[in-house]
């Protein structure tokens, strides 16, 4: 693989696993590369991704790229998001459902560090349901419920939940939420994804 095949997996990687729009500049500087070369990287994969037979598809607004899926599927995807939304929570799904809603706002490396696992499948679909959203906090994106998941509830508040406070600040659980280890090193935890 040469170099510029190279860095447009790192950018069509980046793009997957972004849940948002990411300017040319946030691409340029998380492979170190110019504005310019990213841009060129971002059409090259455009030029790919971006035909009939394509399950990808690159969408760009202004200075912002995301890798989404093909628009001629877009009815199909809807009817299957529409099953996926309507269905039962798996137990992962409940789980970091849950510690959202108990350690909330959390970033997305804290709760990957408390379930031991990579979350960002999880979180997407969480969004997908209304039930988890982004907030920008201290200069970092974090996760926390949604209004629509506490009205769900019945709560006046998400502070109103069963042993809040406790969970809350919960000792083990921030130490886990502040380890300098990564989800892979726990990946024989109880908590599976």
């Amino acid at each position: 693989m040469n170099d510029n095949d190279n860095k447009a997996m790192l950018i069509q990687a980046l793009l997957l696993a972004s849940s948002k729009a990411l300017s040319i500049g946030e691409i340029a500087k998380a492979i170190s590369l110019n504005k310019e070369e990213a841009l060129a990287l971002v059409e090259s994969l455009a030029d790919k991704f971006n035909r009939p037979d394509s399950g990808w598809w690159i969408v760009s607004n202004g200075n912002k790229v995301q890798l989404a899926t093909n628009p001629a599927a877009s009815e199909f995807l809807s009817d299957y998001l529409q099953i996926e939304t309507k269905g039962e929570l798996t137990r992962p799904a409940l789980e970091t459902l849950t510690i959202i809603a108990y350690q909330g706002p959390i970033t997305k490396d804290e709760l990957n560090r408390i379930r031991g696992v990579n979350c960002s499948l999880i979180l997407r679909n969480l969004m997908i349901r209304g039930l988890v959203e982004e907030v920008k906090e201290d200069q970092e994106v974090k996760y926390q419920v949604t209004m629509d998941f506490v009205k769900f509830l019945g709560l006046g508040d998400i502070k109103e939940l069963p042993d809040y406070d406790k969970m809350h600040h919960h000792e083990f659980l921030e130490q886990l939420a502040q380890a300098d280890s990564s989800p892979e090193e726990h990946s024989d935890s109880n908590f599976k994804q």
